[in-house]
This record gives structure tokens, sequence and C-alpha cells, in this order.
């Protein structure tokens, strides 16, 4: 029996205003997705950093949402293996 090997890709990223302040405890999570995916959403940390892992390769729509501003919607294309990187940059209400 041949056993098929999955490679995983995955997102990195950071969340900032307009302004370069890192914007800790927003929410990003996968909207919808090329493929399945897992139920996953990540919290950015005091310097903004997030990450989400385990991602087949494709086509994603990331939503962030924070308290200073409306959600914003990211399309990301991941590949396997080296993390997509990706900034997040909330404009001013």
């Amino acid at each position: 029996m041949t056993q098929t090997q999955v490679e995983f890709g995955s997102i990195e990223g950071s969340v900032h205003d307009l302004a370069g302040r890192a914007l800790a405890d927003v929410a990003v999570f996968i909207k919808t997705a090329d493929q399945p995916h897992p139920d996953i959403a990540a919290l950015s940390g005091p310097d903004g950093a997030f990450r989400l892992t385990l991602l087949l390769p494709g086509s994603y729509v990331l939503e962030a949402i924070g308290a200073i501003s409306r959600p914003l919607t990211i399309a990301v294309q991941v590949a396997a293996g080296p993390p997509t990187r990706i900034g997040v940059v909330f404009p001013p209400e």
C-alpha cells in the first residue's frame, strides 16, 4: 500500500494601524477557502503577530476583526512549505 504524504502551508502575518503601531487582540480567521480547512482562528499578540498553520495549499479568504475598525477581508494564496507572509493594516474609522 502506498502512503500519500500531505504537505501543508501556513500563514504568518502582523496587524498594524496606518501609523505602523502593532495591534494586539485582533482575531484573524479563515472565512472561505477553495479546499477543506481547519476551523481555526488566531489572535494577534502584543507585537501584532499571528499565525495560522496546517493549511492545505490553495486560495484562502481571511477576515480580521479588531476593536478599532470594521472587519477587513484579505485574499491569500498559500503554498506548501515556508509560511506565506502577509501584513494587515487597519485604516481609521
